[in-house]
Parts: structure tokens; C-alpha cells; sequence
């Protein structure tokens, strides 16, 4: 398995060093691609069929789009719908597997989004809009955008937006709401730069808060989107909103838990734990166990043994409380306590010898001189531990 996800890896480097040289040449010498579609496009396929001839098709295809894409950006005629289709035409051509026009349109559209071109780039991605949250939101913008540039004057001399654009953007918003469209990345971020269409995306989200206030999902996604940029403050904001308006709602309760975690603001997750314990029925686990979770962290004796009392109370499966009694005494730096207590376990639970045994090795590197591998090891306890307890508790991962 390693060798194999080795070779992948080189693999993927060595196409990307390909993409790169491509891209070169298509920022040089755009005109004489543009005057030559099918020789280049030619040229891109014995390269791709003699150095990668194991190539997958929908890597091999996924580099035609990536490289259609460049060739659209890079041309005076990426804008012109008849230069647009002679590029389709010559890149369906390349494809292996997806002979349709799909990946092309969205790269098409996407261009045409970039450079400005609303009114054109909008039938390019309306027709793939529920295919990824993304692609969704780029043509709802683009009916935004439209909206926008259409301004009427009202009576009172101040300017409006155009009406029917915008309720068609509203419309495309609260349908990828009722489809809870995910990001599917089918638009090639790790292949093309696309932080541009960051801007339609949260310009987006931002007008759906207002434009329908009840709706969860718009918050969801973009904390999601957040989270995975590392955009600490588009996800602190989204979050605060979240708990003003959904109080009771453990999915952003939650989120801002770990959120606060990530900060290492042990008061403010305190503070989410109360507000869980507040809003959920008084044998719900989930809070409880946040509670022991946090203590793990801050290895407060008092604190720690309090939220045990409360799992015992509310059966708490003995095998959960076991393992976090064993991290908690690692955590506090009482390493034969905790061992004591790793026995106790391999006798109470065999079925967990494979995971007992990998807890086992982790904590000889509590007490290891150097700091940064007892920090990785900390790590590495508490995240493994953390999904073990979430696991068997149902608590979402």
C-alpha cells in the first residue's frame, strides 16, 4: 500500500511538473495556440499517452480541462463563443472517458466568470450548478453581478437592482439549499488557481444570510469552506451568527466547541459546554463527554471528575471512561497511573488490544526530552482517543 501511494505521489508530481510546462508555453505563445488548436491539443496528448500511458481516464481528462482552462485564460478570443466551441470541439477530442462538454463548459464559464463576462459565463455554469456548491453559487453571481450592472433609477433618484436577475439569483440560492449541493472540487481547484472565485462565493453566502435568515444551510456550507481554507475569520464570524440565530442547534454548538479548541481558548468552550448542557436533555452524552474532552486538555482534577460523576449517572459505556481515565492521568503527567490503567483495560476489553497496544507506545513519548515529539505524541493521543470515544458515543466525526 505504501509503495503504491509512493508512486502515485510521483506520479501526480510528474504530471503537475507537465501542467507547469504547458502553462509556460500557453502564456508564451498564446496566439500560435490559439491559430492551432488541433496540432496543440495533439501535442497534449502524446505527451500525456507517452510519458503517463497508465494514466486513469479521469486524470487524463481532468489534465485536458485543466489545460483548456489555461488556453481560454490566456487568449484575446477566450470571451468569443465561436473561439469557445472550436476549444470544446478540440479538447472533447483529446478526452478518453467524458466525451461530453461538461468539464469543458465549466472551465469555459469559469473563464468567462473570471474575466468579467457575466451574461455569458451564467448558461456555462447554470447547466452544472447542482453538480457542486461552487459551481452553483459562480451562477447564481453572475445573476447578482447582472443585477447589479442593470440598476434602474427609482422615484426618489437612488438605484435598484434589477429585479428579475435578482430573484433569479435567489431563486439558484435557495435551490442549492433545498439540494444541499456539496463542494465536489469537480471544478479542479489542486489543478488551477481558483481563490478568485472565493469572492462570488462568500459575496454569496453573505446576501443569502440576509436574504433568508432561517435557512442553516448557507451557514453550514460556508464554515465548512472556512474551515477548510483555514479562513479563521470567515469561520469566527459564520459562527457567531450561527449560535445567535440556532442556539439550540448542537451542528454549530459543536463546530464552535472545536473552533475554540483550535484556539486554545479553554473559557470559551467551557462556556459552549454550558450552552450545550443548557439546550440538550439531561441524559444526553454528547455534552458530557465535550466536558471531558476539555478536562483532558486543561487536566483540572475537579473539573474532570465532576463530568465523570455525570457519565457514570448517564451510563456512559465503561470501555469510553476507561480510555479517557488512562489519557487524563498521561495528560497530567502521571505516567504508572496511567499504565496501571492501560492494564486494566487490555483485561477489561481484549477486543481492544490493537488500540491499547498503539497507547501503549505513544505514551513512552511523554516523557521523551525533547519537547516537540512529547507534543506530537500529546497530539497524537488525544486525536486518536477523541475518535475512538466519538465513534462509540455516535457523536458525528
Amino acid at each position: 500500500m505504501r509503495e503504491e501511494r509512493l508512486s502515485d505521489a510521483i506520479l501526480y508530481e510528474k504530471l503537475d511538473l507537465m501542467k507547469n510546462d504547458f502553462f509556460g508555453y500557453i502564456e508564451h505563445h498564446s496566439a500560435k495556440v490559439d491559430e492551432n488548436l488541433p496540432v496543440f491539443y495533439g501535442h497534449v496528448l502524446a505527451a500525456l499517452e507517452n510519458s503517463f500511458p497508465d494514466l486513469d481516464d479521469s486524470a487524463f481528462d481532468m489534465f485536458i480541462d485543466t489545460i483548456t482552462f489555461k488556453v481560454l485564460d490566456c487568449s484575446v478570443h477566450g470571451g468569443e463563443a465561436e473561439f469557445i466551441s472550436k476549444v470544446q470541439t478540440n479538447a472533447g477530442r483529446a478526452k478518453r472517458k467524458s466525451r461530453g462538454t461538461a468539464g469543458i463548459d465549466i472551465m469555459a464559464g469559469l473563464n468567462l466568470l473570471k474575466k468579467g463576462d457575466y451574461l455569458n459565463a451564467a448558461p456555462y455554469l447554470r447547466k452544472y450548478a447542482t453538480l457542486d456548491a461552487m459551481i452553483g453559487i459562480a451562477a447564481a453571481y453572475c445573476s447578482y453581478m447582472l443585477a447589479r450592472q442593470n440598476q434602474d433609477p427609482s422615484l426618489d433618484g437612488t438605484f435598484k437592482p434589477d429585479d428579475i436577475r435578482e430573484l433569479e439569483a435567489r431563486e439558484q440560492m435557495i435551490e442549492l439549499a433545498r439540494l444541499k449541493v456539496p463542494i465536489r472540487g469537480i471544478y479542479h481547484p489542486d489543478t488551477i488557481d481558483t481563490t478568485w472565485m472565493d469572492r462570488a462565493f462568500w459575496t454569496m453566502i453573505q446576501i443569502s444570510l440576509d436574504w433568508f435568515p432561517d435557512e442553516q444551510w448557507f451557514l453550514k456550507l460556508g464554515i465548512m469552506k472556512a474551515k477548510a481554507d483555514g479562513n479563521t475569520a470567515k469561520r469566527a464570524m459564520l459562527l457567531s451568527i450561527s449560535v445567535e440565530r440556532f442556539y439550540d442547534s448542537m451542528f454549530f454548538l459543536r463546530e464552535l466547541y472545536y473552533f475554540r479548541l483550535e484556539q486554545r481558548d479553554a473559557g470559551g468552550a467551557a462556556g459552549v459546554v454550558k450552552q450545550m448542557m443548557q439546550q440538550r436533555p439531561p441524559d444526553d452524552l454528547e455534552p458530557v463527554y465535550y466536558g471531558l474532552k476539555l478536562s483532558l486538555l486543561t487536566t483540572r482534577r475537579i473539573t474532570y471528575y465532576s463530568f465523570r460523576r455525570q457519565a457514570r449517572t448517564h451510563a456512559m459505556p465503561n470501555q469510553v471512561i476507561s480510555m479517557l481515565d488512562c489519557v487524563f492521568e498521561l495528560m497530567s503527567g502521571k505516567q504508572y497511573e496511567a499504565l496501571l490503567n492501560l492494564k486494566e483495560i487490555k483485561k477489561s476489553f481484549p477486543e481492544l488490544f490493537f488500540f491499547t497496544t498503539a497507547i501503549e507506545y505513544i505514551a513512552h513519548d511523554f516523557t521523551d526530552s525533547d519537547n516537540t515529539r512529547v507534543k506530537r505524541a500529546k497530539k497524537a493521543l488525544t486525536d486518536a482517543v477523541d475518535q475512538y470515544c466519538r465513534s462509540v458515543l455516535k457523536i458525528p466525526l
